[in-house]
């Protein structure tokens, strides 16, 4: 194999995604064992779980505790997608949340090789990939419990990575920006503090923008 392929962003992807799924079968042990895992994150998979019950957005708690904005509502609205087609918190919707997770983890390989190509050199960006995609503890968290974590995770990476880019055109590149934001807000309030760096980024990128602004 080549040394470009091995340094290809898609080709270290899968390796990460291979190596988390072994990873989750080495921790979580045999299938009938999963069932565990929906004592990991209670909050997510009782909001779920009255989701796909058809009772609403609610009930963190394991009680009727009516409507609620404990969490935000991207995950816990996948995990009840995943109990409507799978069981709610049945071994099957176990096993599809965690290499969902796996996807996640792996996922965000893409975005860091841009990053780093974009900053130093393909060379970099190829050891920067590797070394987050064989980090241990990387390669162990989807498989430990049922929370956001690599979801959020792969959203960081993508917006530090939207933040100094300049797209061709504006207008995409505007609602594709939106859309990432969105997602971010809605699946953990905390990205949205990276809105302080985009600002500070978009100015000094385009600072000619600034100066032809009303009263600029």
């Amino acid at each position: 194999m080549s040394k470009l392929s091995m340094r290809s962003p898609w080709f270290i992807c899968i390796c990460a995604f291979l190596l988390r799924v072994l990873a989750i079968g080495m921790v979580q042990g045999a299938p009938g064992k999963l069932a565990h895992i929906w004592e990991s994150g209670p909050e997510i998979v009782n909001i779920a779980t009255a989701i796909s019950s058809h009772r609403g957005f609610s009930s963190p708690f394991g009680i009727e505790t009516g409507p609620t904005a404990w969490i935000p509502p991207v995950y816990p609205g996948l995990l009840a997608g995943i109990f409507l087609i799978f069981g709610q918190q049945s071994v099957l919707a176990a096993a599809t949340i965690l290499i969902v997770q796996a996807i996640l983890s792996s996922l965000t390989c893409v975005p860091l090789y841009a990053i780093a190509k974009r900053t130093f050199d393909e060379r970099s960006a190829g050891w920067s990939t590797w070394a987050w995609a064989l980090f241990p503890y990387e390669v162990v968290l989807p498989g430990l419990f049922v929370w956001e974590t690599c979801l959020s995770g792969f959203l960081a990476v993508s917006l530090c990575y939207l933040l100094p880019c300049e797209c061709a055109d504006e207008r995409w590149g505007g609602i594709w920006a939106g859309v990432l934001w969105g997602m971010a807000a809605l699946t953990n309030a905390a990205l949205l503090s990276l809105i302080a760096v985009e600002g500070q980024s978009s100015g000094r990128a385009r600072p000619h923008r600034i100066r032809n602004w009303p009263g600029g």
